[in-house]
């Protein structure tokens, strides 16, 4: 057979199985009829259908350029960031269009340019109606992209970040969470960013924890592989974003019942993220939750391994009592040492994960904010409103007024702070700003009425003079470290280098602590 012949039969072979392909490949059709690859594709998840909305024009561009699809994408890339360099924003709106037709499916391209159309964009315009704009056309193509791949959480965090975030924790923030609330196109109800960006972080949850159960491996890095980022900072998200809307409540003003509240529901999310279970290398599985049983436990064999002394025929325990009638099973001392070893890595993985996304810190303070007394008066509040009322007369120039109300709010700061378990409250740097920021403008006044000197100290009796102690003590404390670090040049890089063993070195490792000795 001829060369020539030889390709005219296969040219003819492939437009015969044209045809069974064809039928293999079938959609459904009114009859119900579809075909078998297509069942198959269907039932595995398997191809543009099961990704999410198609668009008819992207199938249409992909098919006309056949092979040629990563090209395009590539040069459309390119002329994109040339268009934004060049302030071409219309155009560089309809390059971003021309990319996702191209690549539908794509994550990072969503991703990417949500994020950029909402951060970057805005930065080059100096009218803060003009950046608005531009965080919202990103976060309308980020939702358009969540549309298209309703399978993947990625998508519906960024957009619930967009929203807590740039709409509320940056620098236009006041500006942007008025616009947002007042935009009667793109926030019908007039609801709060922080609580629309909640909504999608529970969104980005629940499409999230059936992939985090398939990707069901001891090691956490292909856990994050299946969530796009760490499983923490993901799991935290919604807390967070409740948390920082009631904060954001106080710095508005608002001061009714809706922020306590606000602080209660903080505090339920939190902790039901700290009840969440996260996988730690040798170890398992771990909660941020501190489990007082598991104290319990390694302080008796601490002290079982402290009491014991190992008689010359053997090492078993028969029994030890400890208090009224607890005892600890029978078991060798060996065995205790290897509990005592795994419960404080335990001890140190949640202490580790808990420091990623401060924990106890967020805690702690959503119990301090949503306490009340006896009397059922949430008192973080009102220390909140008269510090407020109290700020404000003292802009005005309203010295007396602002002295009364500052008065009322130091005894409610007190009260806080003379708390047994909000005694760390000292050295959080957020909450005490106020109070700082309160006894500045307080001793400003006594010193513009005379009662007090440029130089004097605080009165005795000052309501918060332990907390200005506390504050003077600490820059006594950093003022000094910081010299002794400049008398020993060269000292800070060779304890913390990159090739240390320090957890700021690299080493994920905990450190493998010796039990009590039996001397």
């Amino acid at each position: 057979m001829s060369s020539q012949r030889r390709k005219q039969v296969y040219l003819l072979l492939m437009l015969l199985l044209l045809f069974p392909v064809s039928l293999l490949n079938r959609p459904p059709s009114a009859a119900g009829n579809q075909g078998w690859l297509y069942r198959l594709r269907e039932k595995h998840n398997l191809g543009s259908v099961t990704l999410g909305e198609v668009d008819p024009t992207s199938h249409t561009i992909n098919l006309v350029l056949v092979g040629m699809r990563g090209v395009a994408a590539n040069v459309l890339w390119a002329e994109a960031q040339r268009l934004q360099d060049r302030h071409q924003w219309s155009e560089l709106k309809r390059a971003i269009k021309s990319i996702t037709l191209l690549q539908p499916h794509f994550l990072k391209v969503w991703d990417f340019q949500g994020w950029n159309l909402a951060y970057n964009v805005p930065n080059e315009w100096d009218n803060v109606e003009d950046r608005y704009y531009w965080v919202k056309e990103g976060l309308k193509f980020l939702i358009e992209g969540y549309q298209k791949n309703p399978h993947r959480p990625e998508l519906p965090w960024r957009i619930g970040k967009t929203y807590s975030h740039k709409l509320g924790q940056t620098d236009e923030a006041r500006e942007f969470r008025r616009m947002f609330k007042e935009d009667q196109t793109f926030n019908r109800e007039g609801e709060d960013n922080f609580l629309v960006g909640k909504r999608w972080f529970e969104t980005a949850v629940r499409i999230g924890e059936p992939l985090l159960a398939l990707a069901d491996s001891p090691k956490e890095s292909d856990r994050e592989r299946a969530m796009g980022m760490s499983p923490l900072i993901f799991f935290s998200s919604s807390g967070m974003a409740q948390i920082n809307y009631a904060i954001m409540l106080i710095a508005d003003g608002v001061f009714g019942d809706t922020v306590p509240l606000a602080w209660s529901e903080g505090l339920r999310n939190w902790l039901e993220f700290g009840e969440r279970r996260f996988r730690a290398p040798d170890v398992g599985e771990i909660r941020l939750e501190h489990d007082p049983a598991d104290a319990a436990r390694l302080q008796q064999l601490t002290e079982l391994v402290k009491t014991q002394r190992a008689p010359s025929g053997g090492i078993t325990v028969e029994r030890v009592a400890f208090g009224a009638g607890e005892t600890v099973p029978a078991e060798s001392l060996q065995d205790a040492r290897n509990e005592i070893l795994l419960l404080q890595s335990r001890q140190y993985w949640i202490e580790r994960y808990g420091g990623i996304v401060n924990y106890p810190y967020w805690r702690l303070r959503c119990q301090l904010e949503s306490w009340r007394d006896d009397d059922g008066r949430p008192v973080a509040l009102e220390a909140h409103r008269y510090t407020y009322l109290g700020n404000g007369a003292h802009e005005e120039g309203d010295f007396p007024r602002a002295r009364k109300l500052y008065d009322q709010a130091m005894q409610y700061w007190k009260r806080i702070l003379e708390e047994e378990r909000f005694a760390t409250a000292l050295d959080d740097p957020q909450l005490m700003t106020d109070v700082l920021s309160l006894i500045r403008h307080y001793r400003g006044i006594l010193i513009h009425t005379g009662e007090l000197g440029e130089k004097d100290p605080l009165p005795e009796d000052f309501p918060l003079l332990a907390a200005w102690n506390h504050y003077q003590e600490e820059q006594n404390r950093r003022q000094e470290a910081e010299a002794r670090r400049r008398e020993m040049p060269g000292q800070g890089l060779r304890r913390g280098g990159g090739g240390g063993t320090g957890t700021g070195g690299g080493d994920t490792s905990p450190r493998q602590q010796r039990p009590p000795s039996e001397e």
